[in-house]
């Protein structure tokens, strides 16, 4: 349980001081190309920018892009992160989640922010499965595949 509220405080914390495209939550940005919206009607996905020193410059932390499909504002993202060697090999795997204030990312709207905790120092790249969305009208979207 300690564990949890961990995770949880972490992902609070590293959400609320990520890097914004704009100041209004990651609205639509042309000169960014975006990936197909995903078949199965996931409504964000994540990109791989970097992997790098946090602000602190003590742990890595990974750049991840954030699309957001759905006309609506994200307000939470529950993630689990895959750590990954120069191979493609997983290193490890850790659960993730984002809160944003006033938002994660706006409708239909994208951005790059700061995640990951206990990332292995081998990690060169980072991938990210989406484990639910929960939106600013109070609606969620839940994957079925975990």
């Amino acid at each position: 349980m300690k564990r949890l509220a961990l995770i949880l405080i972490l992902g609070f914390v590293f959400a609320c001081g990520g890097k914004k495209d704009d100041a209004g939550g990651g609205a639509a940005d042309e000169s960014v190309t975006w990936p197909a919206a995903p078949a199965d009607g996931q409504p964000v996905v994540l990109q791989f920018v970097s992997v790098g020193p946090n602000k602190r410059g003590k742990d890595l932390e990974a750049q991840m892009r954030v699309f957001n499909f759905s006309d609506k504002e994200v307000k939470r993202l529950s993630l689990m992160l895959d750590y990954l060697d120069g191979s493609g090999k997983k290193l490890k795997d850790f659960p993730w989640g984002m809160m944003g204030a006033p938002n994660v990312v706006g409708p239909k709207g994208t951005k790059v922010d700061g995640m990951g905790a206990f990332i292995p120092a081998e990690t060169k790249k980072v991938e990210a499965r989406v484990r639910s969305v929960e939106f600013g009208d109070g609606t969620k979207w839940e994957s079925k595949k975990d």
